[in-house]
């Protein structure tokens, strides 16, 4: 039961600042698919980092589940970032994997502007680097 707990703060922590900014850039109207990529960039690093994923995703019943491709692929960007030691170079490494995956998307659709998956990555990190430093709900 704590770690329900402990997920629902985690989730209501990061959803909060979210459901701020995606309200402004839905009354500036902003087209849906940028709101969906903005959407995207936020929660991978938010559900990839959320407490008791590596439990999950290591499990026989996630063994071939959309979360664990996520999840695997975020852990190659979070290895080679673990190779550098210079100030933020770690950081911006390891936040590569949703804005590899969401140019991806832009290109092949050719829909969309890469800022608002620059902007969902940079917002989530923030968030989650705030909730690390001042030890919030952990």
């Amino acid at each position: 039961m704590s770690q329900n707990k402990n997920l629902i703060r985690y989730y209501l922590l990061v959803f909060i600042p979210f459901l701020f900014i995606w309200a402004i850039l839905k009354g500036i109207g902003v087209s849906w698919y940028n709101q969906l990529l903005y959407t995207m960039a936020f929660f991978w690093p938010v559900t990839v980092n959320a407490p008791g994923i590596i439990e999950r995703v290591t499990s026989k019943k996630y063994k071939f589940s959309l979360l664990r491709m996520i999840y695997l692929f975020d852990q190659i960007f979070k290895k080679l970032g673990q190779k550098f030691k210079i100030f933020l170079t770690t950081k911006i490494i390891s936040s590569l994997a949703p804005l590899v995956f969401g140019v991806t998307l832009v290109l092949v659709s050719k829909f969309g502007e890469p800022i608002f998956i620059v902007f969902g990555v940079i917002l989530a990190e923030a968030i989650l680097e705030i909730r690390s430093r001042f030890k919030i709900y952990e």
